[in-house]
């Protein structure tokens, strides 16, 4: 694993007051990550890539 991982939020909950976003999947690569987006429905249009840093504690 690299020193980045890419996190897949989903958003499709997130309406309302009461809105609620998911950790859908981690991945290591940003190729990884989109290619799961583009699997979901509409094409992902509710999914979200974030890139984080790894902690090293």
């Amino acid at each position: 694993m690299g020193e980045y991982v890419y996190l897949l939020w989903d958003y499709t909950d997130d309406f309302g007051s009461n809105g609620k976003v998911t950790l859908h999947s981690v991945h290591d690569t940003e190729a990884s990550a989109l290619k799961e987006k583009r699997k979901q429905f509409r094409k992902g249009d509710l999914f979200y890539i974030r890139k984080e840093r790894l902690r090293k504690d």
